[in-house]
C-alpha cells in the first residue's frame, strides 16, 4: 500500500468520526439516551417518581424475553393482608418482549422493545403507571445479572385508588436498570406485584374536558 493510499484511508477514517461526532450516534450502533437514576418524569408539570430499588431481581426461560422487578417496598407490603395505610413506596416490573438484533429488528429509541409498569403507593393509596417503549439492552437474557437504559419510554396513569393524586399526567420513563437472575425472587416480586394490582381499582379516569354531547338520532333511515 502506497503512502497516498494510507493518507486516503486515514482522510476517510477522519470524516466518518466527524460525522459521527456531529450526528450525536456511533458508527456501531446507537448508544444514547436512557442513563442515569431510573425515574418516571412528567412531561409538562416538572415533578417525578425516581425508583431508588432495595431488591430486584429477573428471569428468562428464552434468549429473547426476561421480566425484571424492582421494589423498595418490604414483603409484607405486598401480601394480600398488609394494611398499607402509612406505606411509601412502588414497585416496577420492565418486560422485555424481544431482544432486538442488528439487521433483523429496528434499534431505535422510536422502536418498541419493552412494556412498562410501576405500581405507586402513596400512604396506602395506589396508582399504576403503563406504558413502553425501547431499551438498549446491556447482556443477554440468562446471564448473572441483565438490564439496560431507558431512553423516554411513554406512560400514563391507567388505574388507581380513589384518594390517589396524578402528579405525572402525561409521562416518561428513563434510566438504567439491572437486576439479578433468581427465578425465586422473581416469582415472589411478580406475585407481590399481582397483589398490589388487585388492590388497585380501575377506576374511570376523569376526563380532561366536556363530553361532545351524543349524536342525534333520527327516525329516517335516510336521515331526511
Amino acid at each position: 500500500m502506497t503512502r497516498a493510499h494510507q493518507t486516503a484511508i486515514r482522510l476517510l477514517l477522519l470524516s466518518a468520526l466527524s460525522l459521527a461526532a456531529v450526528s450525536g450516534c456511533s458508527l456501531f450502533g446507537y448508544h444514547g439516551g436512557g442513563g442515569g437514576t431510573p425515574r418516571l418524569a412528567s412531561v409538562d408539570a416538572g415533578t417525578h417518581f425516581d425508583v431508588h430499588s432495595t431488591t430486584n431481581a429477573y428471569w428468562s426461560t428464552d434468549e429473547i424475553t426476561a421480566d425484571l422487578y424492582f421494589t423498595d417496598l418490604s414483603p409484607g407490603d405486598m401480601l394480600p393482608q398488609a394494611d398499607l395505610k402509612g406505606t411509601w413506596g412502588q414497585i416496577l416490573h420492565v418486560r422485555l418482549f424481544i431482544k432486538p438484533k442488528a439487521g433483523e429488528t429496528p434499534i431505535s429509541p422510536e422502536a418498541n422493545s419493552i412494556i412498562i409498569r410501576q405500581i405507586i403507593v402513596s400512604d396506602g393509596q395506589l396508582g399504576l403507571y403503563g406504558g413502553g417503549g425501547f431499551m438498549f439492552d446491556s447482556g443477554d437474557p440468562g446471564d448473572s445479572s441483565f438490564g439496560g437504559s431507558i431512553p423516554q419510554a411513554s406512560m400514563k396513569l391507567l388505574a388507581h385508588s380513589g384518594g390517589f393524586v396524578d402528579r405525572i399526567g402525561l409521562g416518561e420513563f428513563s434510566g438504567s436498570v439491572s437486576a439479578k437472575r433468581s427465578e425465586e425472587e422473581t416469582d415472589r416480586l411478580r406475585k407481590g406485584f399481582n397483589v398490589l394490582l388487585a388492590k388497585t381499582p380501575r377506576e374511570p379516569l376523569k376526563p380532561e374536558g366536556p363530553m361532545p354531547p351524543p349524536p342525534e338520532i333520527s327516525d329516517d333511515p335516510l336521515g331526511k
